[in-house]
């Protein structure tokens, strides 16, 4: 893992750790959710509020910072983006992603390479995702530790409004 992905792993934990404490150093500018496509694919969906984005960390809670993985997108996204877990030619992979096993827990969040945007975290099993209908987004609202559900659609036009 390079000293990029360290750094994004611990301003992303260092970011869901202080959420509730004023005068954190990363600003939350995008809610990071999870999805199913069609053919039961994981997808990680981010909507922009503020600023950009332009990497994603996946996570073990358990294990911590070694069990980090993380994409990264050629320039700025500014709005939405979707793409599989496992990756796609616009978000690359800096090493693969571990198996995902029944009943353990994964987070993921959005970032940046800079450190100066990132994204509410959502964590999930396989389970959770299994129960998630096609255009279904899980997501965490900003401030709050209860998972929603909602359609792709829904998460675009709203999931910002807690940040507004």
């Amino acid at each position: 893992m390079n000293g990029r992905w360290v750094r994004a792993g611990a301003a992303g934990a260092a970011a869901a750790a202080c959420l509730p404490v004023s005068g954190c150093t990363v600003v939350e500018g995008a809610v990071t959710g999870v999805s199913r496509s069609a053919d039961g694919t994981a997808m990680v969906a981010v909507a922009v509020c503020t600023g950009s984005i332009d990497a994603a960390v996946f996570y073990d809670p358990v294990v911590g910072d070694a069990s980090t993985v993380g994409w990264r997108h050629e320039g700025a996204v500014t709005d939405f983006a979707m793409w599989p877990l496992a990756g796609d030619r616009g978000w690359k992979l800096d090493k693969p992603l571990p198996a995902l096993e029944p009943g353990h827990r994964y987070g993921v969040y959005a970032a940046t390479h800079d450190d100066t945007n990132s994204g509410t975290h959502v964590e999930f099993t396989v389970q959770d995702l299994k129960a998630l209908a096609v255009g279904q987004v899980r997501y965490r609202l900003d401030g709050s530790d209860s998972p929603v559900t909602a359609s792709v659609a829904s998460f675009r036009a709203h999931a910002c409004d807690s940040m507004r």
